[in-house]
């Protein structure tokens, strides 16, 4: 059977006009798009857990109706932690998608009532050392991170503090840098101070003004 050629545009097949005529026609402009932003919303909570190898924890709101968040790393990297301990309380941003809720900005972090890691004992060079200070305010004096070591300064003015790199990292300290505030408590070794818990304590996201960053745990 051989093919028909349409040469005029006026001809048309047999019922074709009828098929045309079942088909409505639809314009894009018929089908209005619907954007909604996500609502920023304040609140509060406790850490209930956080995995570094997961890389993300659990947060349960104090406002009922959010219930329980998920907190990821990167966020938990920007307020200067690469880890928190159980217990925590935060304060932070979310952002509302429908019925999801994502923490989008922590604003403050609470260790008062945090489930931490032993630091009553520090165990370094072969030695076991027990911690004889309560909390003190101090700032990074040195970091050397390619050496594994730093100094801090205690604002009372009694001395330097010696702090290793693994001391850092079992505090889940994301960076510190020259001039930091943070709370330490310390030993007393044979050559002076050493630092047995460090504790960020600066608000998350403040400026960190000159910077001799060094991340840790990455």
């Amino acid at each position: 059977m051989s093919a028909r050629i349409l040469l005029d545009p006026s001809e048309r097949l047999e019922g074709m006009s009828e098929v045309n005529a079942s088909f409505p026609t639809v314009t894009p402009s018929a089908v209005p798009m619907v954007r909604t932003k996500p609502r920023r919303i304040e609140a509060t909570g406790t850490v209930l857990s956080f995995d570094v190898e997961r890389a993300h924890g659990y947060i349960e709101c104090d406002q009922p109706d959010i219930g329980t968040v998920v907190l990821k790393a990167g966020i938990l990297r920007r307020a200067g932690h690469t880890t928190i301990f159980g217990g925590s309380r935060l304060s932070f941003e979310l952002l509302q998608k429908g019925e999801r809720y994502i923490i989008y900005r922590i604003t403050r972090i609470d260790h008062s009532e945090a489930r931490r890691v032993n630091s009553d004992v520090l165990e370094f060079a072969n030695t076991r050392m027990e911690t004889q200070s309560g909390y003190k305010q101090a700032r990074i004096s040195c970091y050397k991170r390619d050496a594994g070591y730093g100094f801090l300064s205690l604002e009372d003015g009694t001395g330097d503090v010696f702090f290793h790199i693994k001391t850092v990292v079992k505090c889940g300290l994301a960076d510190l840098y020259v001039g930091q505030p943070v709370l330490v408590r310390h030993a007393e070794a044979d050559r002076g101070l050493i630092a047995t818990e460090i504790i960020s304590d600066r608000a998350p996201g403040k400026n960190r003004g000159i910077r001799s960053a060094w991340i840790v745990g990455r």
